[in-house]
């Protein structure tokens, strides 16, 4: 069976593990759903990579963010990254402290 849904809540995790799970999300062609939570820094590099995952997945329909501290352009990535995936039917973007 293929992976269909992601669920992470993540206190602090280091950026190449973040970067290795938008590599992830790109190679789960029957993913619906992604809900990650993390109070880590996400550095801009990261949010990139998650922001192509999120687009370039075909069947994704859901998807919940929410972090603690990521910069402005970041936020404005996933969130027309999120607006382009094409199945997209829900979303949730939380950013509790954003940098510019």
């Amino acid at each position: 069976p293929a992976l269909q849904s992601i669920s992470l809540k993540l206190l602090d995790i280091r950026d190449d593990i973040m970067q290795a799970l938008g590599e992830a999300i790109q190679h789960a062609p029957a993913l619906r759903s992604i809900s990650l939570e993390s109070l880590a820094l996400i550095s801009d590099d990261t949010g990139r990579t998650l922001a192509e995952a999120i687009r370039h997945a075909p069947a994704l329909q859901s998807v919940s963010l929410k972090f603690r501290d990521i910069s402005d352009d970041t936020r404005k990535a996933l969130g027309e990254a999120i607006r382009q995936a094409p199945a997209m039917q829900s979303i949730s973007l939380n950013a509790c402290l954003t940098r510019i």
